[in-house]
């Protein structure tokens, strides 16, 4: 007869889903970009080719992943960054 093999001593449950949880987190985990350039935080909107009319939102990566020939403009219409 096999008797049962012992219960794992000191590892619960809530460990369990505890560890379950955090490696979870990690891997939906965006990467984001470290340095953020001052002329892009200064920028109120951007222009790119590919896309039509203005974009309203410029963040630290400066254009859309997808963005080709973009342009940083501050308040009063200035180009700040050419990306």
């Amino acid at each position: 007869m096999v008797s049962p093999s012992p219960p794992l001593s000191g590892f619960s449950l809530a460990t369990a889903v505890l560890l379950s949880g955090l490696v979870i987190l990690g891997a939906t985990t965006e990467r984001t970009e470290a340095v953020c350039t001052v002329m892009c935080v200064q920028g109120v909107y951007m222009t790119c080719r590919n896309y039509k009319g203005n974009l309203t939102q410029c963040a630290c990566h400066c254009k859309p992943a997808n963005g080709h020939g973009c342009v940083v403009y501050s308040a009063n219409g200035t180009a700040l960054q050419r990306c």
